[in-house]
């Protein structure tokens, strides 16, 4: 079962959307980053039930954080929240271990029908 969540944006403005959208839901965010260094040890701090993250980050590209991601834990769930729309990116996140991808601007009732099918 989904109850915390760890939340990886460069933007601010989007964690907090997300976040906001998280906790209407029921959901607790443990925890945000804003660089893939900083998700990597979040993760490993705070040991959340789900990641969302978006594939652009400052220092890594995102599917390398979903690979570290999964060699810290292999049962890691993932949902990238990104705009990139490229077919390739979104096929190496997914194989990269994401279970799911949300397309930016997202709607907020497909949003919800991710975040809970991570239960």
């Amino acid at each position: 079962m989904v109850r915390y969540i760890l939340v990886v944006d460069t933007s601010k403005l989007i964690r907090k959307i997300v976040v906001d959208i998280l906790e209407d839901f029921g959901y607790t965010v443990v925890g945000e980053a804003e660089r893939g260094e900083e998700a990597l040890a979040q993760y490993k701090l705070l040991k959340p039930d789900l990641v969302i993250m978006n594939l652009v980050l400052p220092d890594m590209l995102g599917t390398e954080v979903i690979e570290r991601l999964h060699n810290m834990d292999p049962e890691v769930r993932i949902v990238v929240c990104s705009s990139c729309q490229e077919k390739q990116i979104i096929y190496q996140a997914i194989k990269s271990g994401a279970k799911d991808f949300l397309i930016k601007p997202f709607n907020i009732d497909k949003f919800k029908e991710v975040a809970s099918k991570m239960a």
